[in-house]
């Protein structure tokens, strides 16, 4: 049951919707009305794709912060973060001299194949 009252005249006259009972100064809302206004306004009947929703807006949101958002130059909560993914990314792209070397061998020998 949900209850509204007309806070500006006192008066449920006019300010009654269809399908709502006077009730001393409250209107009590019944039926297809009741189910109405107990509809969520964003994503009606998709309840599922709403929390996956804030789900990846959340991870991504959280993701900037942590990781791109710039809080200045000094030492921050996220700094020890970042450090260890800069290492991390600088050991993962990291190409060895050795495996430089084969590869720079691996073309000269494909060139002479061509010729």
């Amino acid at each position: 049951m949900v209850l509204i009252r007309d806070n500006i005249s006192g008066n449920m006259g006019d300010a009654l919707p269809p399908g709502a009972e006077a009730n001393g100064g409250l209107a009590t809302l019944k039926g297809p009305l009741l189910r109405e206004v107990q509809k969520p306004l964003v994503f009606g009947n998709h309840q599922k794709q709403f929390q996956a929703f804030t789900l990846v807006v959340t991870i991504g949101v959280a993701y900037y912060f942590v990781f791109h958002h710039d809080f200045g130059s000094h030492r921050h909560v996220f700094s020890q973060i970042r450090d260890w993914k800069k290492e991390y990314l600088k050991k993962f792209f990291h190409v060895d001299p050795k495996d430089k070397e084969l590869s720079r061998l691996q073309e000269q020998v494909q060139k002479n194949e061509k010729l």
